[in-house]
């Protein structure tokens, strides 16, 4: 059990780590490249909420995984109780930016009259992303941690 729990909250969050690089390095650089303004809005429109989902869903399984870890362990060590908090913050994170995406996209259609709140919210949402990048990379450095320290 300690294994596949560790497994899975592995691949959870690797899983979603990547796809955050690959989103921000790969993705949406290219796509205002590649696509019209019109084409690179209908697209992007349709991937956020997919991508906050996928978030929320990887989120959820790392915790699972976690938590079902407790009661296999003697004591808690900082590396399982780091990467919970991690955890619960890739979630809420994830929550927010899925509720900030129809607020992004109602001040872009406002056009140049909410253009400041517009830059205001890509902003707040392009932050959560970097943090949340960080968060995550800072739960696998804890989750490998933990491997090192149960499966050893």
């Amino acid at each position: 059990m300690t294994e596949i729990s560790l497994y899975s909250a592995l691949i959870a969050s690797s899983t979603w780590f990547g796809a955050m690089i690959f989103l921000s390095a790969v993705l949406a650089p290219m796509v205002f490249r590649v696509l019209s303004q019109q084409g690179a809005s209908v697209f992007l429109r349709s991937l956020f909420p997919r991508y906050y989902k996928l978030g929320i869903g990887c989120g959820v399984i790392l915790h699972l995984a976690l938590l079902s870890l407790i009661p296999l362990t003697e004591q808690l060590s900082a590396a399982l109780l780091w990467s919970m908090l991690g955890s619960i913050t890739i979630l809420l994170l994830s929550i927010y930016s899925l509720v900030l995406v129809p607020r992004i996209n109602e001040a872009k259609d406002a056009g140049n009259s909410m253009k400041k709140k517009f830059d205001a919210l890509h902003l707040r949402s392009v932050i959560i992303n970097v943090f949340n990048i960080l968060v995550t990379l800072f739960v696998l450095i804890n989750l490998t941690i933990l491997f090192s320290e149960t499966l050893a």
